[in-house]
This record gives structure tokens, C-alpha cells and sequence, in this order.
């Protein structure tokens, strides 16, 4: 992610915090995401999901996504995997932001 970070750094407009911006249901259920990004005013969720192979991580995983749709924030969810050796692909990522954020 610090990749793609340094890369959207170009962008004026476009910020990326490593802090979490809370998110919150209509019941303030409170929910952290990864990273936010800002861009033209809209915000968007990142989840990095690093550890899909391990059954818990997965099925803790599913609660979360199910919680993002239920609360409104799916079209603003933003996902990233590691790759199944573990790796982190910096382009996709990148490929991922451009597509969702900037609407390239």
C-alpha cells in the first residue's frame, strides 16, 4: 500500500490516510477500515484482506463485508488481497484505485 500511496500523491485531490476513519451504522456500531481515501469530496473504504486462507480471518472477513452492505457503504468499499505466497501486487493495487477512486 505504500506504494500505491507514494504513486497517488501526484493527485491534488486525492488523499490517503494510513489512519482509519471510523465508520459507523445506523445503530453507531463502529467499524475501522485499513485505510480511507478521500478524492473530490467522496471517501472510500480500503480493506486489505491479508489473511483469506485462514478460516477465522475468512469468516470474520464476511461479517465485516455483510456489515459495509447492510450500513451503505458497499459502493465505497474498496478490497485488496496478498497474493497465495504472500505477496502484495503494487500495480493491481494501483490498477484498483485508479478504477474506483480516480475513474480512470
Amino acid at each position: 500500500m505504500r506504494t500505491a500511496r507514494r504513486r497517488f500523491e501526484r493527485e491534488p485531490s486525492l488523499s490517503v490516510f494510513s489512519t482509519r476513519k471510523e465508520t459507523f451504522s445506523e445503530t453507531f456500531a463502529l467499524r475501522l477500515p485499513d485505510f480511507t481515501a478521500s478524492f473530490e469530496g467522496d471517501v472510500y473504504y480500503w480493506e486489505h484482506l491479508g489473511m483469506l486462507s485462514m478460516p477465522s480471518y475468512r469468516e470474520a472477513w464476511e461479517r465485516k463485508r455483510q456489515w459495509y452492505e447492510d450500513n451503505g457503504y458497499a459502493n465505497r468499499l474498496i478490497t485488496s488481497e496478498d497474493g497465495p505466497n504472500g505477496s502484495i501486487d503494487a500495480v493491481l493495487i494501483e490498477q484498483t484505485a485508479q478504477q474506483r477512486i480516480l475513474k480512470k
